[in-house]
């Protein structure tokens, strides 16, 4: 997404650390920042190039996980592949959020 500031020139919005998902009704605050790290860990490690490799190799398509990079909501078993796929876990992304919004 661009927005522009006062002089007109297009600047992009940065992608936040973190964002709240709802699985199956039950909040979460997902680490979209360790979701990244993975991510290049594998980038350095030589087994992808791209998120759209991860998407061939878990049979899903490059949008799907771009929206799941993005912060967007995707089904839970989506959200399980890719994070697998990464060498990551559920419970070191995602924390359950309370009532008062906090993990």
């Amino acid at each position: 997404m661009v927005n522009y500031d006062r002089r007109g020139a297009a600047r992009r919005r940065r992608r936040p650390a973190s964002v709240i998902l709802a699985f199956g009704g039950n909040p979460h605050r997902v680490d979209l920042a360790a979701i990244e790290r993975g991510f290049f860990a594998q980038i350095v490690a030589g087994k992808y190039d791209s998120r759209e490799d991860i998407a061939k190799a878990i049979g899903r398509s490059r949008s799907t996980v771009s929206r799941f990079f993005g912060g967007r909501s995707t089904s839970v078993r989506v959200f399980l592949e890719i994070v697998n796929e990464l060498g990551l876990k559920f419970e070191d992304i995602a924390a359950p959020v309370t009532e008062d919004g906090q993990p």
